[in-house]
């Protein structure tokens, strides 16, 4: 592994990354992770973090120094992808698909587009030149959110929720002026359960240690379809407002093995 090499096409970006080992021994009850994909600050500033362990390859196919965004390979001997680079104010790491084949920056841009998205671009006939922008007449983007424009859906007034959060696991929410979920079922989140537990699961653990019912647990819906109408903000992200209603999808980084190796979350 090239380690300079690497450095190098990071600089081309406009930053830092640093190298360092996984020490310890891997859980036997996890799967081991052998690279590890931080963005840290330091007094210069953001950089980017990888940590390995073990015969870990590290490449860089594919460099796009004007939109500042590189694809990372790691095999080990697994091939897993990374789309490293900076979006609207932050830099970020996210997670490719294994069964995408993304060997370029582009490709995989489109990769973590779930197949609503892509399914929209075809309709509305979205132009090859226009796919990396964050709004076309197919979708808005926020971050790893996609915003479908629904203008002829109708939906009771009665049940639209106000200032409501969307989230990734434990990443920074995203709020929605007005949100209508439909569908799915409850997740129960507290600081000692951050992943959540579904509501059997919530039931029997408070069953077993009654002391856990004592403890601020937060209601999520999962897997819901969604839909959401006005200002959405994020305080890394630029607001967007959806004058109707909107279908948000999730990009489709959670489908990635290789999302449990990057401790960046938003």
């Amino acid at each position: 592994m090239d380690t300079d090499l690497i450095r190098d096409k990071f600089t081309e970006l406009g930053t830092r990354v640093f190298f360092g080992e996984i020490t310890g021994i891997p859980r036997i009850d996890r799967e081991p992770i052998n690279i590890r994909i931080n963005i840290l600050d330091d007094s210069h500033g953001p950089y980017f973090k990888i940590d390995t362990r073990g015969d870990v390859d590290l490449s860089v196919p594919d460099v796009q120094k004007e939109d500042r965004h590189l694809l990372l390979f790691s095999r080990d001997p697994e091939l897993q992808r990374f789309l490293c680079g900076h979006d609207e104010r932050n830099w970020f790491v996210a997670a490719i698909p294994e069964d995408s084949g993304a060997s370029s920056v582009k490709e995989a841009k489109e990769a973590l587009k779930p197949s609503e998205v892509e399914r929209s671009q075809k309709g509305t006939k979205v132009k090859t030149k226009d796919l990396k922008r964050r709004k076309t007449a197919a979708y808005l983007r926020q971050g790893e959110w996609f915003f479908i424009p629904k203008p002829n859906l109708k939906l009771s007034e009665s049940l639209i929720l106000k200032n409501e959060p969307i989230q990734r696991g434990r990443g920074t929410p995203h709020m929605v002026k007005e949100l209508y979920r439909m569908g799915g079922h409850s997740l129960y989140i507290c600081p000692k359960f951050p992943d959540g537990l579904l509501e059997h699961e919530h039931k029997e653990a408070i069953k077993k240690e009654p002391e856990l019912s004592k403890l601020y647990w937060q209601v999520r819906r999962v897997g819901a379809r969604v839909y959401g109408r006005g200002r959405v903000t994020h305080q890394e992200h630029k607001t967007i407002v959806l004058p109707f209603w909107h279908e948000i999808l999730m990009n489709t980084e959670v489908r990635a093995r290789a999302m449990r190796n990057v401790s960046f979350i938003d």
